[in-house]
């Protein structure tokens, strides 16, 4: 949510693990209509139409993070798939986090005046002052102490390829016109009473959350504990929801 099919780069380890990725491009993104998928089952069903259209035959790994989640569940009930990866991944019915609406990061992002500015400022700030980027969504997106969010900063960008996976997640979030209103649109689609079918979620399935995730409540894998009992479920002390890459303490 919130983010283009670019977000995609910010994960070169699948790539490097052997997999072939495909990012689709959600309606309301990009210039894709809203009208192409008016419910979330329809995006899973679209996924699997573009699937089709590509010549993609048999089951495929599934990876639904976020605001991916729903659609992520719905393809795996609804289609063949090999696996359900599903990371800090909403799972029922969504409720916004107040405080990360009223920050400042909240207000740029959602607010629909100045958004290419805003989105070029974002984009520029990544690259020229990447710690102090990173520190706002840290602080925005989880419960970590300001000491804790400092040194997963300074650890993270210590390392080379975890600065330009950064710069891409932040890329991938701009220019904010072009992905407002799909995000808007999920936003109310994900906010409103909405399920799986949960006895057709056959692949196997992993859930991976963060116990600090301040904008995914913990009522989200719960329900992946009580809804597949043969689930993997992994909590982890986590930097934050929107970009995975951080983590501490992982138990």
């Amino acid at each position: 949510g919130g983010a283009g099919i670019d977000s995609a780069l910010a994960f070169p380890w699948l790539v490097d693990a052997g997999y072939r990725v495909i990012s689709v491009s959600r309606p309301g993104y990009y210039g894709v209509p809203l009208e192409a998928a008016e419910s979330l089952e329809a995006q899973a069903d679209l996924y699997a139409r573009v699937l089709q259209e590509i010549g993609v035959v048999g089951p495929v790994h599934v990876f639904g993070i976020s605001a991916g989640g729903p659609t992520a569940l719905h393809f795996a009930t609804r289609h063949s798939a090999r696996s359900l990866l599903l990371w800090c991944a909403i799972t029922g019915p969504y409720r916004m986090n107040q405080e990360s609406l009223d920050s400042v990061l909240g207000r740029l992002i959602l607010s629909p005046r100045g958004q290419a500015v805003i989105s070029w400022t974002l984009s520029r700030s990544a690259r020229w002052f990447p710690s102090s980027i990173m520190k706002m969504f840290l602080g925005t997106e989880s419960l970590l102490s300001k000491a804790e969010i400092r040194q997963i900063t300074n650890e993270t960008l210590s390392v080379p390829a975890h600065r330009v996976r950064f710069r891409q997640f932040v890329d991938s979030t701009t220019p904010m016109t072009e992905i407002y209103e799909g995000m808007m649109d999920e936003v109310g689609k994900m906010t409103s009473e909405w399920s799986v079918d949960w006895p057709n979620l056959v692949a196997p399935t992993m859930a991976v959350a963060s116990t600090e995730d301040k904008d995914v409540s913990p009522d989200h894998i719960e329900r992946i504990e009580a809804k597949v009992p043969g689930a993997r479920v992994l909590k982890v002390r986590a930097g934050d929801t929107l970009y995975g890459g951080v983590t501490k303490g992982s138990r």
